[in-house]
């Protein structure tokens, strides 16, 4: 299937375009600081969404989704582009997307919600938890602890080698798995001591939740985050969503300029129907495997702006204990500003956000907000040829983060 722009475009232009442009009429028409959006006419409705399918369609996206919101409402939400290019099926904005690593955020908080509740310690040795050792085998005698897996500074990383989407008996489990593959899962550098952005160590937090909490992890974050907050169509287990619903992604062939759908996004695994707490987590990627819609995520962020609180007026989880999420936890030498699953960034408009982001089998994809100007941002980009520059989903997200802050803020 050949990347013919001219056609990609005319999708865009016409039946790929799904728009909820309800913007609530509180602003003077000026801006405001006050969280009150802008109140735009039809006409400028109208042009915002072309300017959204103009810019999916410069930077070769095949759908991009978005929404806007301020103060405590949704008040702009938009998708362009193609659910799936085969079939050409229009987006919507009612898709479900894995977001890849925006996930880190929910296994965070489901983190948090323990250690709030007495269930666990941050300074806890993940060893005595999980039931099997977990050493760097250059430095046995350290202990790695909840804190560490939260922040990034555990150690433990992700290693080409031994893939981090694996079951813990055959990675990380001294007792089962070879001491080649328990070796590679860890960096030089004693634990605690450095910042490395680590997948494994967030599906190592995944197994943490289910041997403190003693439910599977999938079913955690639903009880306890998804469904008190009213979210009721997303999760991190295929088997409990509309498939119907899942948006294609994509990478696009150097080669060819050919779109290649990535099917592995929403693979089920056998694990599932065996599954073993604390040791096959790996396969609901805590790390990554949340799929949801822009709604649903757009709800998700206006509970983290919100202290911990949802729309509806369920608290997940205290305001302290968010806000302590987002406090700098990486080591005094690092210049990352990593918090607990989350970060505080300049990287999307230029002053400080707080959010994460996500890339994974060709999606980019965003999450910020900012509480000095109460408004937030989440763009999902359904495949990407590059991460900067000219083309792909990075660049596609933030000129559309820009031109959405300047239609409804500044």
């Amino acid at each position: 299937m050949k990347r013919l722009l001219g056609l990609v475009l005319a999708i865009f232009l016409t039946g790929g375009l799904y728009s909820c442009g309800a913007v609530t009429p509180e602003g003077p028409g000026t801006g405001t600081d006050s969280g009150k959006p802008r109140e735009l006419t039809p006409e400028q409705l109208a042009k915002l969404d072309k300017e959204m399918a103009d810019i999916a369609h410069d930077h070769d996206v095949a759908s991009m989704q978005v929404a806007f919101v301020m103060g405590d409402e949704i008040v702009y939400s938009h998708a362009v582009g193609q659910k799936n290019l085969a079939a050409q099926v229009p987006a919507s904005v009612t898709d479900l997307y894995r977001i890849a690593s925006i996930s880190k955020s929910f296994s965070g908080v489901s983190t948090m919600q323990l250690v709030e509740a007495g269930k666990l310690s941050l300074d806890d040795d993940v060893s005595e938890i999980v039931g099997f050792p977990v050493r760097n085998p250059r430095y046995p005698t350290v202990p790695i602890t909840v804190r560490m897996l939260l922040s990034h500074t555990s150690s433990v990383v992700d290693n080409s080698k031994v893939s981090y989407k694996s079951s813990f008996d055959e990675t990380l489990d001294p007792t089962t798995a070879s001491a080649t593959n328990v070796a590679a899962c860890y960096s030089s550098y004693e634990p605690g001591t450095h910042y490395q952005y680590s997948n494994r160590g967030i599906n190592l937090l995944g197994a943490v939740i289910e041997k403190v909490s003693g439910e599977r992890f999938d079913n955690y974050v639903r009880q306890h985050i998804l469904l008190p907050l009213g979210i009721t169509d997303a999760g991190f287990n295929v088997d409990s969503l509309d498939r119907s619903r899942f948006a294609s992604l994509y990478t696009i062939s150097d080669a060819t300029g050919e779109f290649v759908e990535q099917t592995g996004a929403y693979v089920r695994y056998p694990q599932y129907d065996t599954y073993r707490l604390g040791i096959d987590t790996p396969h609901f990627s805590p790390a990554g495997g949340m799929k949801i819609s822009i709604l649903g995520l757009a709800e998700w962020m206006l509970t983290l702006k919100r202290g911990g609180v949802g729309t509806n007026g369920v608290r997940i989880l205290p305001a302290a204990r968010v806000e302590q999420m987002f406090q700098k936890a990486t080591p005094d030498n690092s210049t990352v500003k990593y918090g607990f699953t989350l970060s505080l960034s300049k990287s999307l408009l230029g002053f400080p956000m707080r959010g994460h982001t996500g890339s994974a089998y060709g999606l980019k994809s965003v999450m910020n907000y900012s509480l000095d100007e109460d408004f937030g941002v989440v763009v999902f980009c359904a495949s990407a040829d590059g991460e900067k520059g000219a083309h792909g989903g990075v660049a596609a997200y933030s000129e559309a983060a820009e031109v959405l802050y300047k239609a409804f803020v500044r």
